[in-house]
């Protein structure tokens, strides 16, 4: 391939990302925040995973037709997951919250609660990819998603250490926000837990 070739693929690339990122603000801007934005990151795992659509000189329209379609495919489910995960982080949230008020408490607590956090957060970056592309019934994605943090070292660090280099350059570079950290940095966890997810045999095809 010459160096032009790969030059017009590389902004190629890059208008994908900017175009599924302001895909899925607008995602979360149609659920109102709360409602859209587990809905939005779900559709954009899963189109991720459509290479199809992002073969050289593709058009566009097809991707947003397909965003859409996962958007409202995925709706009701991804919210439920959302849900759920809101209520243990109130929860957690609440415990920290009394952890404060007693000194010996928070010296015990303190460090288990944190932990179980990044735990929580690690189970939710999985829960996309596990769903969407694992095999087998639900009981057994889910014990894949429960004990996905510790069968899977190399995602969990992965994605611990991204979100930090995310979270610093939205903080250094705010505009990048709107145009393409959150699709990048979902596009690139998504890259490592599929890679890891075969690794593991706990994906055998892609549904």
């Amino acid at each position: 391939m010459e160096w032009s070739d790969k030059a017009m693929r590389w902004m190629e690339i890059i208008m994908y990302l900017v175009l599924l990122n302001s895909l899925w603000l607008l995602g979360v801007a149609v659920g109102v925040g709360i409602l859209g934005f587990f809905p939005a990151s779900f559709a954009l795992f899963k189109i991720f995973n459509d290479e199809d659509l992002f073969e050289p000189q593709n058009r566009l329209l097809p991707i947003i037709k397909s965003y859409i379609s996962y958007y409202l495919k995925f709706f009701v489910k991804a919210n439920c997951i959302g849900a759920i995960y809101a209520v243990m982080g109130f929860i957690t949230y609440f415990n920290i919250t009394l952890m404060k008020q007693e000194a010996l408490m928070a010296a015990i607590l303190l460090i288990p609660t944190l932990l179980f956090l990044l735990y929580i957060f690690v189970t939710a970056v999985l829960f996309s990819p596990v769903i969407i592309m694992g095999e087998g019934d639900i009981k057994s994605k889910i014990k894949v998603i429960i004990t996905g943090p510790l069968l899977l070292p190399k995602t969990s660090i992965f994605t611990l250490g991204l979100m930090s280099i995310s979270i610093i350059i939205a903080y250094l570079i705010p505009i990048s926000m709107l145009l393409f950290l959150i699709s990048a940095t979902i596009f690139t966890m998504n890259k490592v837990t599929i890679y890891e997810l075969y690794e593991k045999k706990v994906l055998i095809k892609t549904i």
